[in-house]
Formats: C-alpha cells, structure tokens, sequence
C-alpha cells in the first residue's frame, strides 16, 4: 500500500443476534455498529483475512448450529454469503481463513462432520477466486475429527501452511502449494484435544515457515522448518514451566524475527524470539492468565519502527503489554480499562503507521476495542451483549489498499 494512503481497519464481533456486527475504523474513529446479512444462528467463532493485492478481505463463521458460513468485504459491504457446510463444530475454533499471496485467492478451511467417521477426519476447504466460491474440497485426512485449525500464508509466493489438533490429541502438518496438500506430518501424538497447543508462521525475508507445538507430555517448546513446502525435521527448543497449550506466533514485517507468545497448563504467559535460527527465551511475563484455553495473549508489530506490542491478559479487566524492540523487552506495563477481564484477544498493524487495534471479548460477554496509537491506548466499547466469552466471536483486520 502507498504510504500516504489512509488505511481503513474493520472490527467483525459476534451479538445475541444471527448477524455478526461490524464496524469501519479510520485512524482511531470507529464507526458506527452495522450488520451483516443473517447466518441463521448466532455466531460463536469469526475469521476475516485481508486481500494482500487489493481492498477485499474474506469472512468465516461457524455458528450455534454448527454451520459454517463465509463472505467476502468489497470495500464497501458484504456479500456472497455462502453456506459452506451444516456440520461443523460450534464448540471448536476448527475454522480459519488466509489469502494466496500473489494469486490473491483465499481459502476457507474447516471441520466437516458431515460424513462417514473416516471422511470427518478430512478438513475440508472452499477457495474465493476474486469473484466465486468453489465448489467443497478436501485437504489429507489427519486421522481423528479435527478441534483446532489454524493457518499460516507465506508472503512471497502461494503456499500456505496447515496446521490442526483433532479428537485423538494429535497434531498434524500439511503444506497447500497453490494446487494441492502436501501429505500431512503428525507432529505430536498426543498433545491436547482442547485449546490451540501449537501455532504457525512465516519468516518475512526467506520465505520459511515455522512451525511450533507441544510434543506429548514434554514441556519443551517443539519446532519444525517448512522451507519450499517441505516440513522439516522435529527440533526442540526451550522448556516452559509447563506444558504449552496456547501458542500465538507473531511475525516481523520487516526481517526473519518470529515472537511466540504461549500460555502454559499452569497459566502462566512466556514470551520467546526467534531470530531466523535460535530461540532467546524472555522469561515468564504473567502467573495468573484468565485461563489455559483462551487466547489471552497477542501481538503486532508496529510497522514503521519495528517494535512489537505483546499484549496478555493478568487476570485483571487493565489488559498487561510489554514491548519489544529487537534487542530488550520492557517492563509490564498497564493498558486501558476494559468492560471485565479479557478472554479472547486478536490484534492487527496498520501497514502504513504505527498504530494497532486490538479485540477482545470478556469474561462477562462483552466486546471491547483497544486502539494504541503508537504509545499509549484508548478503549471503546463494541458491545455489551457479545454471544459468548467462552469462543473467539471476534476478528480485526487492515484492508491493505
């Protein structure tokens, strides 16, 4: 995007209604709440995922039906709603959705337990071409009903990284090239069936991806390389005080930096950088996280000065950050007042500026805003009736033109 542009971000929350809620942010303005069209049930997990080639960004839900329902933002409203399946999983974050990065089509992956017990082991996926959703496809079989989905796009060509938990605790890898799925890769046998005990990302400058989870009942941080759509040999990394069950990888623009932020089975938040090739672990930031399946932690890199904003919830309804600047990570420091402690948090970087916006969902079902303008942060309030603290019904992103 031209750095003189004005970027618009885009708040997407889930209410006691079938429709989610959104809202258009210019600089620190948010708009006014507007609808979209019903989904048939209330929404209890959204994804957007922004166009990197144009003003377009991809929305997924599943619902209380468990039905999962995609659309597409045009710059200027929401349409081709598509019911992707009726048989997904309302209690699981088995959902996401990333863009191809030169092609500019996006996929939507998901759980599908519509079939037979072999065929509900399949995550299943529809592509956006720009103008038309295809028809269902499937990605390889990981063995169990899929739990948790989550997906890494690789920001130099069009390969993008799978990685979910299913029923039977496993992790599985599995790499999409543009045209199909690489065989999947079980990472850990036995993990945790609950929560997101791994995550995904990939080096700005290389290409590479990275791969981090729990192996079995080892509290070492696990780790594998995905370098030309090949998932590398099983590394290990530092020891956490427990085993991690929410991962959250965080990717530097700007160079090879790759922070994780990981929750543990015994609460506590750890913050680690990777540089390119080794691990530097920063140590434990929080004891008293709200839980140990909620993602209360998140981050974003500012994208003129490089820092990063490394945001977690203590316990407390004042979300804790600290930021990092590529040599020293700051003390604890105090965000703005939110409605009630903060379960759920995703954040996004404006490309042209400094400033970030980060969403939250409380313990007492609401949905929060947190603007931060480069140095310090500003709270407003989306909803007082947000359908539920206990699911992701939250998503921010930046439309990149």
């Amino acid at each position: 995007p031209s750095e003189n542009q004005t970027l618009r971000a885009i708040f997407a929350y889930a209410e006691k209604n079938n429709s989610p809620s959104y809202r258009l942010v210019n600089g620190s303005i948010i708009g006014n709440e507007q609808y979209t069209a019903s989904i048939g049930a209330r929404p209890q997990w959204l994804e957007i995922a922004s166009n990197p080639n144009k003003r377009e960004i991809v929305g997924a839900a599943i619902d209380a039906s468990s039905d999962v329902n995609a659309r597409v933002w045009n710059g200027n409203s929401w349409g081709n709603l598509k019911e992707l399946t009726k048989s997904s999983r309302s209690n699981y974050k088995s959902i996401d959705a990333a863009y191809e990065s030169l092609s500019g089509d996006a996929l939507v992956i998901y759980s599908d337990l519509s079939g037979t017990a072999s065929q509900d082991m399949i995550p299943r996926y529809n592509i956006w071409n720009g103008i038309s959703w295809s028809a269902q496809a499937q990605a390889s079989s990981v063995g169990a009903g899929p739990t948790a989905i989550e997906l890494a796009s690789n920001p130099n060509k069009d390969e993008i990284i799978l990685v979910t938990n299913d029923d039977a605790a496993d992790i599985n890898a599995q790499v999409w090239n543009g045209n199909s799925w690489s065989s999947p890769a079980e990472l850990s046998p036995n993990a945790f069936s609950t929560g997101q005990p791994f995550d995904a990302e990939y080096e700005s400058i290389s290409g590479d991806g990275l791969i981090v989870y729990t192996n079995g009942t080892d509290k070492r941080i696990y780790y594998r390389i995905v370098n030309n759509g090949t998932i590398g040999v099983e590394q290990i990394g530092p020891a956490l005080g427990n085993r991690g069950r929410m991962y959250n990888l965080i990717s530097n623009p700007k160079s090879d930096e790759i922070i994780l932020m990981v929750i543990d089975n015994d609460a506590d938040t750890r913050i680690l950088v990777w540089n390119g090739n080794s691990w530097s672990d920063k140590g434990e930031v929080s004891t008293n996280t709200q839980s140990t399946t909620y993602m209360g932690i998140a981050g974003a890199y500012e994208s003129n000065s490089g820092d990063a904003v490394l945001v977690y919830s203590n316990n407390q309804a004042t979300p804790k950050f600290r930021v990092w600047d590529g040599v020293t990570l700051s003390p604890q420091q105090n965000g703005a007042l939110g409605q009630d402690i903060p379960r759920w948090m995703k954040m996004a970087s404006n490309p042209n500026t400094d400033e970030l916006f980060l969403i939250a969902n409380t313990r007492n079902n609401h949905a929060d805003a947190h603007y931060w303008s480069g140095s310090s942060w500003a709270r407003t309030s989306l909803s007082t009736a947000n359908s539920t603290s206990t699911r992701a019904g939250i998503a921010v992103d930046y439309e990149t033109s």
